[in-house]
């Protein structure tokens, strides 16, 4: 005797569930670190972020937000305080890190993001930033980044790849 579709379909057997993804956050200082892993696939993905969403870590880098059509190609900044350092000068290792740099369109890669390489701040307690000659300092702290950072590695956040924006 054939079975309807219905009935044909009720006989096979199914998942009854999907796999959930388990999510942990750990808040350190001015920074949060968000790992969702999928204990089907067993993939994994982890968010490095500043507490205000103001910045994120990915690519062995620190984007820092500004607003999104703002031209930032001479943006400078000062860690602690030091001597100034223009972003640009960067983008041979950002580059290297093959950190997305150009989010934004022809007229503005940008898209609104200093990007400053993981390796310069890592020591640093905050970064001053000018993002346009003329606008107003921007002062970011790091405190609970490198920590967080160490979490995330030891974690299995490798490679930096795993590292995403949002």
């Amino acid at each position: 005797m054939a079975l309807s579709f219905v009935e044909h379909c009720h006989a096979m057997p199914f998942l009854s569930h999907h796999a959930k993804i388990v999510i942990t956050k750990t808040k350190i200082d001015d920074w949060t670190l968000e790992i969702a892993r999928n204990p089907f696939s067993e993939g994994q993905t982890c968010k490095l972020r500043a507490v205000n969403n103001r910045a994120f870590y990915a690519n062995g880098a620190v984007a820092f937000r500004f607003r999104q059509r703002w031209d930032l190609s001479e943006a400078v900044y000062r860690l602690d305080g030091a001597a100034p350092r223009h972003s640009r000068n960067d983008l041979p290792q950002l580059l290297a890190l093959k950190v997305p740099i150009d989010r934004g369109g022809m007229d503005n890669a940008s898209g609104g993001l200093v990007w400053i390489p993981y390796d310069r701040l890592v020591e640093a307690n905050q970064v001053t930033i000018q993002p346009q000659p003329g606008r107003n300092l921007t002062n970011f702290r790091f405190r609970g980044l490198r920590s967080l950072h160490d979490i995330a590695i030891a974690k299995g956040c490798v490679p930096d790849s795993r590292f995403v924006e949002r």
